[in-house]
């Protein structure tokens, strides 16, 4: 546990590991949070967009105007392409939740390891430091007697 006088905690490189995966953890979810952060602008975007061409279609047939067969063929085929448009970005930012979800846990799980090690080495910190102190007190304690007995030698 020690040399002379200074704490080693002799599990110091693998808290050090757990050190490092709990900082890979922390930049791995940095990542996913830009990558969320992306997917939610696009599912948005995606779905501002489908909202739009709703609102055009409803402003194009509720006009009391006659509407030319080719029109509405085409419209109804760019609001199809905007619900897939839009149905991809949700598909997408649903796998982002989750690969963020997963990114989380796995550093919660780095935390909790670290944290126990951590736990383990203030454990330990202490049974030294009161092992040290007690040594320091039988040393005192020694001293005392000796210098007990050398007073009762010399007649005092």
């Amino acid at each position: 546990m020690s040399g002379r006088g200074r704490f080693r905690y002799p599990l110091e490189p693998a808290r050090l590991l757990h050190e490092w995966a709990l900082d890979e953890a922390r930049q791995a979810l940095a990542e996913q949070n830009a990558l969320l952060a992306e997917a939610e602008a696009v599912a948005g975007g995606a779905q501002a967009r489908l909202a739009d061409g709703c609102a055009q279609w409803a402003a194009i047939s509720g006009s009391g105007q006659l509407l030319a067969a080719q029109q509405c063929l085409q419209h109804g085929r760019y609001l199809a392409s905007l619900a897939q448009s839009a149905q991809a970005a949700s598909r997408a930012l649903a796998e982002r939740q989750d690969a963020h979800a997963e990114q989380v846990a796995q550093l919660a799980g780095a935390r909790r390891a670290l944290d126990g090690l951590e736990k383990h080495r203030s454990e330990l910190r202490r049974e030294f430091v009161r092992a040290r102190l007690q040594a320091q007190a039988r040393e005192t304690d020694d001293l005392w007697g000796v210098l007990q007995a050398g007073r009762d030698g010399d007649g005092n």
